[in-house]
């Protein structure tokens, strides 16, 4: 036969944890621990390609680029960056599906694909002219 007193720590526990799930479908998003921002605009250039969903592509002092939705400000993807002077981003340019990011004083130059954010290629350049 079971310790007695181990079955009751068992329920107990087991009770405790019956409690932890439950959630009301209203207070369903009033609770939640995670939101995400972007911060504030630096850079931004308006997207009106012939694509059904137009966006907003910002670049922030926060280090962020994101792509933001322009009906309802929603964010459809974001990336980002170091917190230091090497994640900072200088500009950017949006051409057709591309655009291109210059960070940390020209240091750094990325390349993203505009619809879902993937970084297309990256190059890093040293400011040492010695090292050409």
């Amino acid at each position: 036969m079971a310790n007695p007193s181990r079955l009751l720590s068992s329920l107990l526990l087991s009770a405790v944890f019956w409690c932890a799930l439950g959630l009301y479908e209203d207070q369903a998003g009033l609770f939640d621990w995670k939101q995400d921002y972007v911060g504030k605009v630096q850079h931004f250039y308006w997207e009106q390609s012939h694509s059904p969903g137009k966006r907003v592509l910002v670049a922030t002092e926060k280090n962020v680029i994101a792509s933001l939705n322009a009906h309802d400000g929603s964010i459809v993807w974001r990336r980002l960056f170091e917190t230091s002077m090497r994640g900072r981003i200088d500009q950017f340019l949006h051409r057709d599906s591309v655009l291109i990011s210059v960070h940390a004083g020209g240091q750094f130059v990325r390349s993203w694909q505009v619809e879902s954010g993937s970084l297309i290629w990256e190059k890093s350049l040293s400011n040492d002219v010695n090292s050409w």
